[in-house]
């Protein structure tokens, strides 16, 4: 009984069969494949397209390190030589001369030795006009880091217009004893 329906199914299936296992086994992975790199080379692109900001963000980084670099360097303490605090010191009484404010006191405390650096202390009383005590530490306040105002006290004085202050300096020097 070989009725022609029964010889279109022997062809049929097996090329169903085949069509099926084409499909599955190879059609369906490529196609996953293909997907695959279709978002891999997405996120390139998008990576790509960000590149710009990338470089704007690097030079903004740049200039940001920079910055810093030129604050620690403006904030490095002076070296411990003797001469150099000296110095300073003559500085700060220059700049209280033309500040316009007459020094009452001008005390060097003994340093404090730290790992690297050893703390000068100098206090410092003056008396002047609120204007010319404000103008001596602008200038302090202008060395950069290399004398930070540890103490303040500004009061009144006896005097009319005049005030008394004053102020514990912290002057930071290489320490000569460390070893580095």
């Amino acid at each position: 009984m070989n009725s022609p329906g029964m010889k279109t199914w022997f062809i049929t299936l097996p090329i169903a069969a085949a069509a099926s296992a084409y499909v599955w086994w190879d059609f369906v992975p490529e196609t996953r494949k293909i997907h695959e790199l279709r978002q891999s080379m997405r996120r390139e692109l998008d990576l790509i397209d960000t590149a710009p900001q990338i470089e704007a963000r690097l030079q903004l980084a740049m200039t940001r390190c920079s910055e810093a670099e030129t604050y620690v360097q403006q904030h490095e303490p002076i070296a411990g030589d003797p001469a150099q605090i000296a110095s300073m010191m003559r500085r700060l009484a220059e700049m209280a001369k033309d500040a316009g404010v007459q020094t009452t006191r001008f005390v060097p405390e003994p340093s404090t030795k730290l790992a690297s650096l050893q703390c000068l202390r100098v206090r410092l009383g003056c008396r002047g006009t609120l204007t010319e005590v404000c103008k001596l530490l602008a200038q302090i306040d202008a060395m950069a880091g290399e004398v930070w105002v540890d103490e303040l006290s500004i009061e009144a004085s006896g005097d009319p217009g005049l005030v008394q202050s004053e102020l514990t300096l912290a002057i930071f020097a290489d320490n000569p004893e460390s070893s580095g």
